[in-house]
């Protein structure tokens, strides 16, 4: 499969299983990363085991360049805990970039 951008081979099992709390199916999907089993989870039955590992990979790009936003603009050691804090505190490391 493609990975990260390259062919990777990958061991995967998948599971539907039923949740008690939110009363719907679920497929699970292990994946086997280095040395450890990761679990992965989708409402969405129509999705090969593939396309969610795909997805899940691309998300992690997503995240890691969120990472790489926060360090730049400063705001990575932000310990904001409600909405109006986060706000105001973005909005400070956005204006402090832009002055520099």
């Amino acid at each position: 499969m493609d990975l990260y951008g390259k062919q990777r081979e990958v061991r995967a099992y998948s599971r539907v299983v039923m949740l008690k709390t939110l009363k719907r199916p679920f497929q699970v999907v292990w994946v086997f990363r280095r040395t450890q089993w990761i679990a992965l989870f989708t409402n969405d039955l129509s999705l090969s085991v593939t396309q969610i590992i795909e997805y899940y990979g691309a998300r992690w790009k997503i995240e890691s360049g969120f990472k790489e936003l926060k360090q730049d603009i400063g705001s990575q050691k932000s310990q904001c805990r409600n909405a109006q804090a986060v706000t105001n505190h973005l909005n400070f490391c956005m204006m402090a970039t832009t002055l520099t």
